[in-house]
């Protein structure tokens, strides 16, 4: 469980050990809610609209990549960026996002 902002307190899911998942595996814990609601449009939609096919990478796919040897320097670029991001005030942090999709 992660604490962020206000005490919101989220629960990280483990990785599941693979890489991706086909619309038979989601489930809670191992994809988000966009792909476990497309599953669940499968057998519900009209005949004339068909339901792409679809595989998603799991939580954890991301971080179990950056630990590999060769993402090092990517791993540690990333940690001082968001160290950087955690120690500017909100209107610092606003006025740059805002500056950066202008």
């Amino acid at each position: 469980v992660r604490t962020w902002c206000r005490g919101l307190k989220i629960e990280v899911p483990r990785w599941s050990g693979k890489w991706t998942v086909s619309m038979d595996e989601y489930a809670p814990g191992v994809v988000g809610a966009k792909s476990k609601n497309l599953a669940g449009l499968r057998g519900k939609l009209p005949p004339h609209i068909k339901l792409p096919a679809s595989v998603t990478l799991p939580f954890g796919c991301f971080e179990q990549v950056l630990e590999l040897p060769e993402n090092r320097e990517i791993k540690e670029t990333l940690r001082a960026l968001v160290g950087q991001l955690q120690a500017k005030p909100k209107a610092s942090l606003l006025a740059s996002m805002t500056s950066m999709m202008s």
